[in-house]
């Protein structure tokens, strides 16, 4: 009798608490079109647009913010007002970074392809305030999209509401190169996937010791940034446009590269960065360019956005690049 009274007691405890669980985290959310049409994300449906003026902020061209009524929780989203030719998995590395260093504890971050398009993100928490912090590329600008709760339950859905964004890009400019694809077919998105993550793992396998720093200068209006950035050269080596090309990697901004070596009054290194280990994944693997193509287009940026382009040897005063060799790879559907 005693058994069948405290088998019953535990049988009922744990029907309450999956009733309790069920009602707890289910959360309304309401799809909404956002940005003149071209942002389709779930918001929590008792989340409203926040009406009051917000504070002028020189990075985002377009800043929205909805709150709950006791504004506890919130969800943002900007878009960034300057383009970019900086890949998401840099600025997924760089958000990482910056969160650590204000001892904010990251609970998980990655790069990841959903509903076609390339996204970073970052999860954690300070205090028991949780968020979650999304972006990707929207007219070759950022798109970030913050979702910060202090309920636990609500923050359950945090991920279902990054996996809802959509992207329905402007493409009325001058040609598709200029934008961003907003869709993958499935065979593109699946062999690209494959891809992608074999090589990147064959690429951090085969780093030799020898590294070399890229440092130079990119105006951008009357400001000027310098930037430096170091790479490892690895072992592997693959045939592109008739030449024997070496891979290289940037393992701080986790960003791939190739390069050829040519003689002309000197040796000289031909450098191509690429966006991610996506954009040189099809330029290498002809299954995934045949079947992401016509998708997927090649962008080779404007070589008069770089200047003063100078390449050291590590350790070294001898200059092996100069402005001319200098380019950089994206691609028009990531």
């Amino acid at each position: 009798m005693t058994y069948t009274n405290k088998h019953f007691r535990i049988s009922i405890t744990v029907f309450l608490a999956i009733i309790f669980t069920s009602f707890t985290t289910s959360i309304d959310l309401e799809t909404k079109s956002l940005i003149n049409d071209k942002v389709e994300l779930k918001i929590p449906s008792n989340f409203k647009l926040n009406s009051k003026k917000l504070e002028q902020n020189s990075t985002f061209e377009v800043y929205l913010q909805f709150k709950d009524s006791p504004d506890l929780n919130n969800l943002t989203i900007g878009l960034w007002n300057k383009k970019t030719q900086r890949s998401i998995d840099s600025y997924k590395s760089a958000y990482v970074k910056t969160y650590k260093d204000k001892f904010i504890d990251i609970d998980d971050d990655g790069v990841s392809v959903i509903n076609g398009n390339k996204i970073g993100y970052i999860k954690g928490n300070l205090d028991k305030v949780y968020f979650l912090k999304f972006f990707t590329y929207l007219d070759e600008r950022i798109l970030e999209v913050t979702f910060t709760c202090k309920s636990k339950d609500l923050f359950q859905s945090a991920y279902e509401i990054m996996h809802s964004l959509k992207l329905k890009p402007n493409l009325s400019k001058k040609s598709l190169k200029n934008t961003n694809s907003s869709t993958l077919s499935n065979d593109c998105a699946v062999i690209l996937t494959k891809a992608t993550n074999s090589l990147e793992k064959q690429v951090k396998e085969a780093l030799l010791k020898h590294t070399f720093d890229l440092n130079y200068s990119v105006k951008n209006g009357k400001n000027t940034g310098w930037y430096r950035q170091t790479f490892y050269v690895t072992n592997l080596v693959f045939k592109h446009a008739g030449h024997d090309v070496r891979i290289i990697y940037d393992k701080k901004n986790n960003i791939p590269g190739y390069y050829y070596e040519y003689n002309i009054r000197g040796r000289r290194r031909s450098i191509t960065q690429v966006d991610s280990f996506s954009v040189l994944a099809i330029i290498i693997n002809d299954n995934a360019r045949s079947k992401c193509y016509p998708e997927c287009r090649q962008i080779i940026s404007d070589l008069d956005k770089f200047n003063n382009v100078t390449v050291r040897e590590t350790k070294t005063n001898r200059v092996i690049l100069d402005k001319n060799t200098m380019s950089h790879i994206s691609l028009s559907c990531l």
